[in-house]
C-alpha cells in the first residue's frame, strides 16, 4: 500500500513539474496498455545488430526493432581505432565482449560491451536539480544534437588483445564460453578452452605467451596420462620429461604395458602441459576435411568449420568433435557434412542445423545430425560473408557486396525471403546483442523502470526516494 501511495505521490510530483510521460516506441512496447494499466506498457530490453567494416576500418552498430530493421535506420560507431581489417566477430553474451579477427594487423582484438541509456538535456535536468553534466550516462558532446537519437548506446571499453601473430578472419564461441578461431596461414581449426581465454582477456596471460599446441602432441600426453593409469604409477614417480631420451623410455614402458601411446610422438619440449596452451583440433593438410578453413562454429558437442577451397573434395563444412580432451582418449577423428559447394566462408549452428554462405550468391542449410546435400536457402546475395543466429529463428547474413546485412528465417528451406535490416558500406563482419542477453536486460531495468510505473525520469527518482523514505 505505501509503495503504490508513492508511486502516485512520484506522478503527481512529475505532473506539477511540467513534465511529459515517455512512452515507448513501438518497435519496444510488447503489448498496447489497457485502459485500467497505469502509464506507459511495459518496455523490451533491446537488441543491436554490430558490424565490421574492412574498407572503413571500422566496427559500428545499430539497435534492431521488432521489426527486424535497425531502429530510425541510425547507425553509430563502435570502434574506429585499434584496428586494421576488423572481419570475422562473435560477441561473448555471459562476459559482455566482443571478439574481433584482424588479419591485418595479424591479431584477434576483444573489448568489452557496455549498454547505456541515453537522456535528452531535458531529461536529464529535473526537480531534483540535477543538470547534464551530473548525469553518468553523459552523452559525448561531440555527437551534437543527434545524441539521443537512439534511446541506447553501446560502448567499447578494455580493448585487449587475445590472440597475436595469426591470420584469421574468423572466430566462435561454443555454449560453454570456449573460443574457436581459424588460421588460414597453418590451416588449423583452434580452440581456447575459456579459463584460459578470460585470463587473456585480463592480461593474467600474455598473448606472446600462447603456443598452439597440435593433436598430435596432445594425443600424445593423454596417451602418457592413460599410462600411468594402467601401470598404477603415481605421478612424482615418473621420471621428468625433460630430454627426447627420457620421453623414449617412457614410450617403451608404456608399449609394454599395453598403451595406445602413438609410435612417433613429437619433442617433449611442445608437449609439457601447460596452460598457456591452444589446442590445433583440426589442421591440414594431413586432415583430410581441412583445406582452407574459413568460418568456424560450435555448440557443445561439435565444432564446425567452412573451408574456403577444395570443398568438392573435402567437404564444404567440416566437423569434429569441440571438446576432445574431455573422453578417455582423445578423439580426432573428422568428417564431410556436406559437399554442396567447392567453397564456403560464414558459418553458424542453430538447435538442428548447420547453415553457411558460399562467398557469393548462396546461403545453404544441413541438418547437423546426419548432414548430407545441404538445402539452398536463398540465392539473392552478392558477397555472403559472416552470419549470426539470433537463438531464436532469425539468421542475419553479411552481404559484402551490397554493403547490407540481411535477415532470413532460419529454418532449412528453399526459398527463403530476405529482409534488408541495416546497410554498411562494405560490411564483413556481424554480431548480435540479443534482448535476452544480460546486459541488454540489465541495462532495460534500469531505463525502464520509470516507463513501467508510468513515470517520467524525475518523478521516478522522487518516488524511489520517497519509498525509501517510507521504509
Amino acid at each position: 500500500m505505501r509503495l503504490a501511495v508513492v508511486a502516485i505521490l512520484g506522478s503527481f510530483l512529475g505532473l506539477v513539474a511540467g513534465e511529459q510521460l515517455r512512452q515507448p516506441s513501438n518497435s519496444q512496447v510488447l503489448a498496447q496498455p489497457s485502459r485500467w494499466h497505469l502509464g506507459a506498457a511495459p518496455v523490451l530490453p533491446p537488441s543491436f545488430i554490430i558490424m565490421a567494416s574492412p574498407k572503413e576500418r571500422k566496427i559500428s552498430y545499430a539497435q534492431v526493432g521488432l521489426d527486424m530493421k535497425a531502429v530510425k535506420g541510425v547507425v553509430k560507431p563502435l570502434i574506429d581505432g585499434g584496428i586494421s581489417l576488423p572481419k570475422g566477430m562473435a560477441y561473448d553474451a555471459l562476459h559482455s565482449r566482443l571478439y574481433v579477427a584482424d588479419p591485418g594487423l595479424r591479431k584477434i582484438r576483444s573489448w568489452r560491451i557496455a549498454l547505456e541509456p541515453c537522456y535528452t538535456p531535458e531529461q536529464k535536468a529535473g526537480v531534483l536539480g540535477t543538470g547534464a553534466s551530473a548525469d553518468p550516462f553523459l552523452t559525448d558532446p561531440a555527437e551534437g544534437p543527434s545524441a539521443c537519437d537512439l534511446e541506447w548506446r553501446l560502448v567499447a571499453k578494455e580493448g585487449a588483445t587475445v590472440v597475436a601473430n595469426v591470420v584469421t578472419e574468423w572466430v566462435s564461441l561454443d555454449e560453454e564460453g570456449n573460443f574457436y578461431y581459424s588460421d588460414q596461414n597453418r590451416k588449423t581449426v583452434n580452440r581456447i578452452e575459456r579459463g584460459l581465454l578470460i585470463n587473456l582477456v585480463h592480461g593474467e596471460v600474455s598473448p606472446a605467451d600462447l603456443k598452439v599446441r597440435s593433436s598430435q602432441e596432445a594425443q600424445a600426453i593423454v596417451a602418457i596420462e592413460e599410462g600411468k593409469k594402467e601401470m598404477q604409477v603415481a605421478p612424482q614417480a615418473m621420471a621428468p620429461l625433460d630430454s627426447v631420451d627420457s620421453l623414449a623410455s617412457v614410450s617403451d614402458t608404456l608399449v609394454s604395458a599395453g598403451s595406445k601411446l602413438a609410435a612417433s610422438i613429437p619433442d617433449v619440449s611442445l608437449i609439457s602441459p601447460m596452460s598457456e596452451y591452444a589446442l590445433a583440433l583440426y589442421q591440414g593438410p594431413d586432415n583430410a576435411h581441412v583445406g582452407t578453413p574459413a568460418g568456424v562454429a560450435a555448440d557443445s558437442v561439435q565444432v564446425y568449420w567452412a573451408n574456403q577451397d577444395g570443398g568438392l573434395k573435402k567437404g564444404t563444412i567440416g566437423t569434429g568433435a569441440a571438446n576432445p580432451e574431455k573422453s578417455d582418449s582423445i578423439s580426432l577423428q573428422s568428417g564431410a557434412l556436406t559437399t554442396k559447394t567447392d567453397k564456403a566462408f560464414g558459418v553458424v549452428t542453430t538447435a538442428s542445423s548447420v547453415i553457411f554462405s558460399d562467398g557469393g550468391y548462396g546461403v545453404y542449410g544441413v541438418p547437423k545430425f546426419g548432414g548430407g546435400n545441404a538445402t539452398t536457402m536463398n540465392e539473392g546475395f552478392i558477397i555472403s560473408r559472416d552470419m549470426a543466429w539470433d537463438g531464436e529463428g532469425t539468421v542475419f547474413v553479411a552481404d559484402q557486396g551490397a554493403s547490407m546485412v540481411y535477415a532470413m528465417p532460419s529454418r532449412v528451406a528453399e526459398n527463403q525471403p530476405l529482409f534488408p535490416v541495416v546497410g554498411m558500406n562494405d560490411v564483413f563482419g556481424v554480431a548480435l546483442i540479443k534482448n535476452t542477453d544480460p546486459v541488454a536486460k540489465t541495462a532495460a531495468v534500469m531505463r525502464g523502470s520509470a516507463s513501467q510505473l508510468g513515470l517520467a525520469p524525475t518523478a521516478a527518482m522522487v518516488a524511489m526516494l520517497l519509498a525509501a523514505v517510507a521504509y
